[in-house]
C-alpha cells in the first residue's frame, strides 16, 4: 500500500442549526487517509458522520479546522477548483442515490 497521504482533516468542527438549537456535530476531527488505503466511518444516528464525509467529500465546508487534499488546503479554493478536485480525487456515494 502507499504510504502518501492523499486526504486529511485536522482540528475540524462543524456547527449545525440556527442560535439556541445550534448543534456541535464534529468536534476537533483529525484524520490522514493514504492512498490505495479503505475507511469506514461508524457511529450511531446523529454523531455526526454524515457531516464529517460532506466536509470531506468537499461538499461542504468546516466551520473550524483545515482540510487537505494532497498536502494542498481547499479552505480558500473556488466553485470550480472544488469540483474539479472532487471529479479528480474523490468517489462518493450517497446513502439515498436513487433520489438524485
Amino acid at each position: 500500500m502507499n504510504s502518501d497521504v492523499c486526504l486529511s482533516c485536522e482540528g475540524v468542527e462543524r456547527y449545525l442549526g440556527e442560535e439556541e438549537e445550534r448543534v456541535h456535530a464534529l468536534r476537533g476531527v483529525s484524520l490522514k487517509v493514504e492512498a490505495g488505503s479503505v475507511h469506514a466511518v461508524v457511529g450511531p444516528s446523529g454523531c455526526g458522520k454524515s457531516s464529517l464525509l460532506y466536509i470531506l467529500g468537499l461538499l461542504d465546508l468546516p466551520d473550524a479546522g483545515r482540510v487537505s487534499i494532497e498536502s494542498e488546503p481547499v479552505a480558500q479554493l473556488s466553485d470550480d477548483e472544488l469540483a474539479y478536485k472532487r471529479s479528480k480525487f474523490i468517489g462518493f456515494i450517497f446513502q439515498f442515490h436513487f433520489l438524485m
